[in-house]
C-alpha cells in the first residue's frame, strides 16, 4: 500500500499496566515496559487487544540503509512532539489520552537480505522546575481491590481500558472509591491524576506521566501541588 512513500504514518500501540511489587517475588523478577504492535497497528479505530491500552505512535519507514542511518532524529523527534503538544493544548489529549503516550518508530527493511531495521523513541517533556516527590506510599490491599474494581467499572463504561484517568481514593477501607475519565475534570481538591503505569521500578514511574503533568499544568493551568495514582496491577 505505501510502497515507496516515506511519509509519516500514524500507526497505534498498546502497552500493559506493570507488575505490582506486592506481586514480585524473589523468583519472580519485575516484568520490564512492553509496547506491542500487532497486525492491527494500522487500524487506528480497532479494539485494543484484552487488558491493554493504546499508545499513538508515528512510523518513519526509509527506502535506503543510507536514509535510516542519516535520518535527522531530533528533526523528527521534534515533530512527534509538536504533535503531542497541539494535542495538549487544544484539549485533544482529554478525549484521547493516548496522545499523551506517543511514540516514534523509524524503520528500514533490506527484503533482499531479510535485514530489518528499527529504532523506537518515546517522546517525552521535561519540566522548567525539577519535579520532587514529597511523598510516596502504597494503598492497602482491601483499598486497592476497590480501587481496581472501579477502575475496571469505568473502563467497561467507555469500551476498554483507560490509560489516564481521575480518581477519589475514598475512605481507607476503600469505600466511596470512584474513577472516571479525564473529560470528568473539577476543580476538586479530593480528585487524583491516575495513569495505568507500564513500569514495575520501586521508584520510577513510566515516561507517560511527565507528558500527562504537563497537559495537567498546560491545559487545566493546575501548577501547584498534585496527587498521582500509579496503577500497577498485582
Amino acid at each position: 500500500q505505501y510502497r515507496l512513500n516515506e511519509d509519516a504514518v500514524q500507526l497505534m500501540g498498546y502497552y500493559t499496566g506493570g507488575t505490582s511489587a506486592a506481586a514480585t517475588t524473589t523468583t519472580t523478577a519485575p516484568v520490564p515496559p512492553l509496547l506491542s504492535l500487532t497486525n492491527r497497528a494500522f487500524q487506528n479505530d480497532a479494539s485494543p487487544p484484552v487488558g491493554q491500552v493504546r499508545a499513538l505512535g508515528t512510523l518513519r519507514n526509509t527506502n535506503t540503509l543510507e536514509a535510516f542511518k542519516t535520518i535527522d532524529k531530533t528533526l523528527i523527534l521534534q515533530e512527534v512532539a509538536n504533535e503531542m503538544w497541539e494535542d495538549m493544548i487544544s484539549g485533544r489529549a482529554i478525549t484521547s489520552p493516548q496522545c499523551l503516550a506517543r511514540f516514534l518508530l523509524l524503520t528500514f527493511a533490506d527484503l533482499k537480505k531479510h535485514h530489518f531495521y528499527y529504532w523506537f523513541a518515546f517522546p517525552a517533556f521535561p519540566s522548567v522546575e525539577p519535579i520532587t516527590v514529597t511523598s510516596m506510599e502504597t494503598l492497602a490491599p482491601t483499598h486497592l481491590s476497590c480501587l481496581i474494581d472501579a477502575y475496571e467499572a469505568a473502563s467497561r463504561a467507555v469500551g476498554e481500558r483507560l490509560g489516564f484517568f481521575l480518581a477519589r481514593l475514598g475512605k481507607s477501607d476503600g469505600t466511596d472509591t470512584w474513577v472516571g475519565p479525564l473529560d470528568t475534570w473539577t476543580n476538586d481538591p479530593s480528585l487524583v491524576l491516575g495513569f495505568l503505569d507500564p513500569s514495575s521500578h520501586p521508584n520510577s514511574p513510566g515516561w507517560m506521566l511527565r507528558n500527562f503533568l504537563t497537559m495537567v499544568s498546560v491545559y487545566w493551568r493546575c501548577l501547584g501541588p498534585v496527587r498521582v495514582l500509579c496503577l500497577r496491577l498485582p
